[in-house]
């Protein structure tokens, strides 16, 4: 899987794969230029106490799109030229945080049927002004892979503040992507993502023992 990934969504898995490692939500974001050359990076730092410069941590609105456009140098960026890669869907929040920051481009490798707001790009006169493209996932393995990835974390979030077992609101995810949401229910069982998490494997090894248990 690794090998095939070009690089723009190598760095969001090694952001989603940092924050999961840090104890936040395993999602990552880059910017690009028309090229492909990464501009800036991000990852969601929710359950982070400290970040570097003015990247938000520690709150609901450390989103990874969010601090990936924080992380632009703006000065010396024309947004219309950038494209954003975000590892899940984007949520309200970081949907509007791109129309704000007017890029015209957002590609995405995960659906997210429990906070996903792709369609918001159309909701609104002001969204559809913004003439953003936006592409969904286009590798099956892939999308598999990082909603088990999420679906594992969720669920061990659920664990660590004693939520019921009745009616989780983690087995939404199963609505996109049901596989994925089958191999996290595995993993969170086997406790295999959190042994090479604690055994300080990198994001390449993760995304392809993950793609081969797609």
């Amino acid at each position: 899987m690794w090998d095939r990934l070009d690089e723009p969504w190598r760095a969001c898995i090694e952001e989603a794969w940092a924050a999961y490692r840090a104890g936040s939500l395993p999602i990552g974001a880059v910017v690009t230029d028309r090229a492909g050359t990464i501009l800036a990076r991000g990852r969601n730092r929710i359950g982070e106490g400290k970040a570097e410069g003015r990247l938000l941590c520690g709150q609901r609105l450390a989103h990874a799109e969010v601090n990936a456009l924080i992380a632009l140098d703006w000065g010396a960026t024309a947004p219309e030229d950038c494209v954003l890669y975000t590892t899940t869907e984007p949520c309200p929040l970081c949907a509007g945080a791109v129309r704000m920051a007017r890029l015209r481009d957002v590609r995405y490798a995960s659906r997210d049927s429990v906070a996903g707001a792709a369609a918001l790009f159309e909701a609104i006169p002001y969204m559809r002004k913004g003439a953003i493209a936006v592409t969904g996932p286009t590798d099956a393995t892939l999308e598999v892979a990082l909603l088990a990835l999420l679906v594992e974390w969720a669920m061990g979030a659920a664990e660590n503040m004693g939520e019921s077992a009745t009616a989780p609101w983690w087995e939404r995810f199963g609505e996109a992507v049901p596989a994925g949401l089958a191999l996290g229910q595995a993993l969170r069982a086997s406790g295999d993502v959190r042994r090479w998490a604690a055994e300080g494997r990198p994001a390449a090894f993760a995304i392809d023992r993950l793609a081969e248990m797609a």
